[in-house]
């Protein structure tokens, strides 16, 4: 059954994109043709979509229930940005993240860790966390489309700043721990250290290919180490290690981040 919808309200649309149902299509405009409609592919590109229209809610008298709405979209998106059975492993380059990625490392100046070849510098870290925006990936083929928003304005798919998954509140944080399980199936990397950290500093205990994962670290001075060492064998984000000479162990962050940034 066709169910027409005739004078909405901008009001009306917003909510209907805030459910995933607003818009029905995509537009296409190629060099001197007519515009063409194409459907929504609603796990790869829906999510999207569905932020900016929760953004607008967000942006006037947002309750607790929008809060937790935008948290839970974000981590559909987050699923879009990284290889998981489902979208194919098509986003094995992480796309969405490579100038975050760029931006937050640079090639080690460590010639004693054998194969680490990226090193986090640490203000640089923090900086992108704070300024950057992910795009929809590369691999995406709607990338390029546009939509009507609520007001019937042509618009290129939203970004969504980066910082946004690093306020994650406790729930949503560990459900971003398990999809990077997930994408990064295998154990953690534990060092020869007669000092050593267990897995048990994982924030559930659980294994990650070769990546190291506690609760994200605060902004706090004394939340950051002073260096952090990576070997990327295959997302090029995988052994961390952190580099000072005061400690033989390997060192985490003390605390997690607290609550949600709106």
């Amino acid at each position: 059954m066709i169910e027409i919808r005739l004078f909405q309200s901008e009001k009306e649309r917003v909510k209907l994109g805030v459910h995933g149902t607003y818009p029905e299509y995509l537009i296409e405009t190629p060099k001197g043709k007519s515009e063409l409609k194409h459907p929504i592919n609603e796990t790869l590109t829906r999510p999207w979509l569905r932020h900016f229209f929760i953004m607008q809610v967000l942006r006037g008298a947002a309750g607790d229930d929008d809060v937790v709405s935008r948290d839970q979209n974000l981590l559909e998106i987050f699923k879009t940005t990284i290889p998981l059975p489902e979208n194919s492993f098509i986003e094995s380059a992480m796309s969405s993240w490579r100038m975050f990625i760029d931006s937050a490392f640079r090639d080690a100046d460590t010639p004693w860790y054998n194969g680490i070849r990226k090193s986090l510098v640490q203000e640089r870290f923090y900086t992108a966390i704070e300024q950057l925006e992910l795009e929809i990936p590369e691999s995406n083929p709607q990338r390029a489309y546009q939509f009507q928003d609520h007001t019937h304005t042509m618009r290129r798919i939203s970004r969504v700043p980066v910082k946004l998954f690093f306020s994650f509140p406790g729930n949503e944080k560990e459900k971003l721990l398990e999809l990077l399980r997930l994408a990064v199936p295998g154990q953690v990397a534990l060092d020869d250290h007669d000092d050593r950290v267990d897995g048990g500093d994982l924030g559930r205990g659980g294994s990650v290919h070769d990546l190291r994962i506690r609760r994200l670290a605060g902004f706090a001075a004394q939340d950051r180490p002073d260096r952090v060492i990576v070997d990327p064998p295959t997302l090029e984000l995988t052994e961390m290690h952190v580099v000072d000479g005061r400690e033989p162990a390997q060192q985490l962050a003390a605390r997690a981040l607290q609550g949600a940034d709106r």
